[in-house]
This record gives structure tokens, sequence and C-alpha cells, in this order.
């Protein structure tokens, strides 16, 4: 191993350092390009041959992808570490993507949205030649490594083939841009992303509204939806929408699971015999009879825990899972009985303690209890 390579710097302090620059909203980078020659992005992954190899490629500009999978892996996470580096504190900052959850997703929306007159939503294009043009346009903003960005238009042939280790990134760096050109927009009072979707807030006329929707759509928004806050639009599997309160002038955002969800789901899972009639016939699950009881039971526990954990911030979450759970509740009895040839009645009074019920686990030694933990709402201002 070449006696230069070893002097560098470990991979942690060259991406802390490239993180510390970043944060500056006008500085650009002129020798990223050096630091794939470091070793350290590398051993854990290559062998020295290996990485001797790729780094004698890169240092002359011979390297290809799509030429050998292992070391398009290794580049492909070397380059991914530096180019978050420089873009992901910026981007964070305007749309409150990189690591944060969901809660913190909805936290930022409940405080920055009431303002908001109208609401835009929509999903981010995946990248086609016109916006591999916008998108290495915008890079060299800030990156004056030539040699980097003649990295880059080399993987575009990764992308466009959709093979390989790059489109994720390249597809990061895609939205990455699209939040730095959507949010210089001067219409835009709060805008935050999640992967390839976005919502957005403009305030007054209807015009200002559209205006934004062209830019979105010129930008690279595949769909674009426009409704008044009042009325709201989806977001991250949500009815986001703006209300005044009576006893309050602030207005106040809600999250809410969209209507026909709980149907959606009714469906999907065969519940019920027909979601049209006007009274609700709970179905067997014919796939789980012959499971043991108490998997039986831990598999519709472990989807209601599922479908609330994602809608646990839902203002109405606790009408709209207790009537989900009422249909699995039934429709898991009805597939016990089913199981020992007998009625639901008798099932309810064979396991029924107190005002829940449960079957016996594996063992014998304890009790599985269907889900009665409750539904409460979550604030997404709690800790946690």
């Amino acid at each position: 191993m070449k006696g230069a390579q070893c002097l560098m710097q470990s991979s942690e302090v060259v991406l802390h350092n490239l993180s510390k620059q970043a944060v500056k909203q006008d500085h650009t980078f002129h020798k990223i390009y050096r630091h794939l020659y470091n070793v350290d992005f590398y051993q854990a992954t290559l062998t020295v041959k290996q990485m001797d190899n790729l780094i004698a490629m890169l240092r002359d500009e011979s390297y290809q992808p799509l030429c050998d999978e292992v070391l398009d892996d290794a580049l492909n996470e070397a380059l991914t570490q530096l180019l978050q580096a420089i873009y992901q504190p910026a981007a964070s900052k305007v749309s409150h993507t990189g690591a944060t959850s969901r809660q913190t997703k909805f936290r930022y929306v409940k405080q920055n949205f009431t303002q908001a007159t109208w609401l835009l939503s929509g999903a981010i294009r995946p990248l086609d030649d016109a916006l591999h043009h916008t998108l290495i346009d915008w890079l060299t903003l800030r990156i004056k490594d030539q040699k980097m960005i003649r990295l880059l238009w080399k993987l575009r042939k990764s992308y466009e083939s959709k093979k390989g280790s790059f489109q994720s990134l390249l597809q990061q760096l895609n939205f990455y841009s699209f939040d730095a050109r959507v949010k210089s927009n001067a219409g835009i009072t709060a805008y935050v992303r999640h992967k390839g979707d976005y919502l957005l807030a403009v305030t007054g006329h209807k015009k200002n509204a559209q205006a934004v929707h062209q830019c979105l759509v010129k930008e690279g928004a595949s769909i674009c939806i426009i409704k008044h806050s009042k009325q709201g639009v989806p977001f991250l599997q949500h009815h986001i929408r703006v209300r005044k309160r009576a006893t309050c002038d602030t207005p106040r955002v809600q999250l809410l699971i969209p209507k026909g969800t709980i149907e959606k789901i009714i469906v999907q899972q065969r519940i019920v015999k027909d979601i049209n009639a006007k009274s609700w016939v709970p179905l067997h699950r014919t796939t789980l009879v012959t499971a043991p009881a108490d998997v039986i039971v831990k598999t519709y526990n472990e989807q209601l825990r599922k479908w609330y954990r994602i809608y646990q911030y839902a203002d109405n979450v606790t009408p709209k899972m207790q009537q989900l759970h009422y249909m699995m509740e039934y429709s898991c009895l009805k597939t016990l009985a089913n199981k020992y040839k007998t009625t639901v009645s008798k099932i309810k009074t064979m396991y029924r303690e107190g005002k829940t019920w449960g079957v016996p686990n594996g063992t014998g030694t304890a009790r599985v209890y269907f889900y009665n933990e409750g539904y409460a709402r979550k604030s997404v201002f709690n800790n946690g």
C-alpha cells in the first residue's frame, strides 16, 4: 500500500470536516475527488488488491460503472458518505429529511403550516434525461472539482440501465436538488419532504399556489395536488388540513386517517364478507385456521399494532382504530371458532378473562391476550 495512502486522514475525520464546511451556505468544495483515494473508505469491504485496483482506476479516470459489482458497491458507499456530508446538512434544514422520524416531520408540520392558505403535496419524478442535466448543473454550484463531476456523469449509465449500486445515491441527490430549487421559490412559506413525497404551504391568492405548482412541475414534480388548507391534502399516509379553533385565533393543523383507509385495510385483509353491505359481517381467515391458537391471536395483534404505529399521531386515531379493532376481533374469534368447529359465543366464553380474553400460549404456561392496550392519540410534541 502506498505511503501517501497510509498518511491520509480517517474517513470519520474527512466526513466531519466536510459536514462542518457544508453548513456554510456559500462554501464551495474544490478537492473532493481526491478523498476517493483514501483507503479508509474501502477497508471494510475490499481486499488490498481490490483497493489498489479501484484507486488506480479512479486516479487515471479509467473507472467504469457496471464492470465490477464489488468495486461498484464499495465506491457507491464512499461516494454516498462524501456527498451526504456535503448536501444533507443543508437539506435537513430546509426539508426536515435525513434521519428524522415521522414524528419529527409531523411536529414540523404542526408548528409551521398553521398559516397556510393553500397546501400542495405530491411526488418527485424519477431522474430522466432533463433532470440529470439539471442535477449536474446544481451539483456544480458547490462542487468545483471536474473529476468528481465527470465521475457523476458516468454513474448516469448505471441509473439509466436500472442496474448497479448507484441508483439510490443519484435519486437521493435528485431529492436534495429538488429541495434547494423549490425552497428558493419566494411563494413557499413552509416545506417538508419524506423521500420522494413532499408537502408545502402557500399563503395568499390561489394564483400564488398555481404559480408554485408550475414551478414544481418544472423542477421535477410528477404529481402535484393543490387544495385549500381547509380541505387538506395527503402526506405520509395521512390527510393534512388546517382548521380554525372556536376558542382561539390560531389555526390548528390536523393529522387525520384519510377517509376510506379503514375500509381499504378491511378489504385487503378480507375481514368482512361484503364491504358495501349496510352491516358488515366479519369473516374468518382460511389461511390461519390450521395455525396454533396463540399464533392466530398474535397475527391479528401484530397487524393492529402495525396500523396503530402508523396512525398514532392522527387526531381521529381512536375512533378509527376502534372500528378496525372491532372487525379484527370478531374475525379472529370466527377464525378460532372455525378451527375448533364451534361458535364465536362459545370461544368467547371459553377464553374470557374479565373484560378481555386470551388463548394459552404454545407451552400452556401463560395466555396470549387479544390486543387490549387501547388506541390513545399520541402527541408529536412528546419526546421519544
